[in-house]
């Protein structure tokens, strides 16, 4: 994991270069670097392993293609499985190491664009910052490979739904995307988002405000209705895949120390200074912290929150650039960044389920 640590510092302090304007490439080299690192990677990650056996079945158990869609194959989600057999037919057994490769640049090509293209340049360090600390981000794409790569793609899908353009390449992109990870089914209404009257924000943070006091004075009667949509054939599948937890929605103080920046993501909303071009984004955001506590009675919500935790890297730097008072930002973003660092020092944690994937990090080339 040290390995892991330094090059994100590093790829951190490249941004913050491009960002005061002292190293124009700062940002994309940094990316370079942490790409390359996805692409040597090997055996590191909690999932890594079970990802290189299923390659390595497709490749000597000859399935047909036809034998990929069967419904009770590879947790019905055959679209990875097309991948492997197509990997596996071309290169062989190490078509698994040329698909890592490629999926990890395709990754990487899709957040330094969205970056670039959302993101003001003085920002581009909190950017890169978010997508490098964010445990859901760049540190779990070692693992969780497949949803990393549709994480990446819904960025694309949803930046195409809310500009009205590509939309063919858009459906076949979520068509891909569904089938090499059926959890983003969870985020097509979402695609739509953009399509509210956004431009009343107050009404929006004041409507956001009103769920979160229920869902924290109703939990009872949430879990509830928790409990009967996870009793649904489709639900219940996906049940038995990430498991279900019989316990109550808990607010922990991790929880109200999050609610700090849910509010200046609602600032942002509420604010008439703001652009209603980039509202979409910072709503979806905002949605993530609502969704947080769920994930201690259904961990598949914690799959789908997944969706809108992405939308950190453009809402984030965009909702504290939004705050003139230069003392209140600064002190605001000392405690995110101290918060997010803190976090991250328990994905790294002995205790942590991800200490033992992520203790030592190994490369391709041990295997040659």
């Amino acid at each position: 994991m040290n390995v892991v640590i330094i090059i994100s510092i590093l790829a951190l302090l490249l941004s913050i270069l491009q960002s005061v304007g002292v190293f124009r490439k700062g940002l994309m080299l940094g990316f370079v670097l942490t790409t390359f690192l996805l692409i040597i990677h090997f055996n590191f990650g909690n999932d890594y392993a079970t990802y290189y056996e299923w390659f390595l079945d497709v490749l000597n158990s000859h399935y047909s293609f036809s034998e990929l869609f069967e419904p009770n194959t590879f947790l019905k989600d055959p679209g990875w499985f097309v991948l492997y057999w197509l990997f596996a037919l071309i290169f062989g057994k190490g078509g698994f190491f040329v698909m890592v490769a490629i999926i990890s640049i395709i990754e990487g090509v899709i957040y330094y664009k969205i970056i670039r293209k959302y993101v003001p340049e003085k920002w581009y360090w909190l950017a890169m910052f978010i997508y490098l600390f964010q445990t859901c981000l760049y540190p779990l794409t070692f693992s969780m490979m497949r949803q990393a790569l549709v994480l990446a793609l819904i960025l694309i899908i949803y930046g195409n739904a809310r500009e009205r353009k590509h939309i063919a390449q858009s459906i076949i992109l979520l068509v891909i995307s569904f089938f090499i990870h059926k959890s983003s089914i969870f985020f097509i209404p979402f695609l739509f988002i953009n399509y509210l009257p956004l431009k009343y924000g107050k009404n929006i943070s004041i409507t956001l405000i009103v769920f979160l006091l229920a869902f924290l004075f109703l939990n009872r009667i949430t879990h509830r209705v928790l409990d009967y949509i996870m009793q649904i054939p489709f639900f219940v599948n996906y049940g038995s895949i990430y498991g279900n937890a019989n316990v109550t929605i808990t607010f922990g103080l991790g929880y109200f120390l999050r609610l700090i920046m849910f509010g200046v993501l609602l600032y942002y909303l509420r604010s008439e200074e703001t652009e209603d071009k980039y509202r979409d984004y910072v709503l979806l955001a905002a949605l993530s912290i609502i969704i947080l506590p769920f994930e201690t009675i259904i961990p598949l919500i914690t799959r789908v929150n997944y969706y809108f935790q992405v939308f950190y890297i453009i809402a984030i730097p965009l909702a504290y650039d939004n705050i003139k008072n230069a003392h209140i930002r600064n002190a605001l973003l000392l405690f995110f960044i101290i918060f997010e660092i803190y976090s991250y020092s328990l994905f790294c944690a002995p205790s942590s389920i991800f200490y033992e994937g992520y203790q030592h990090f190994h490369t391709i080339f041990s295997t040659i």
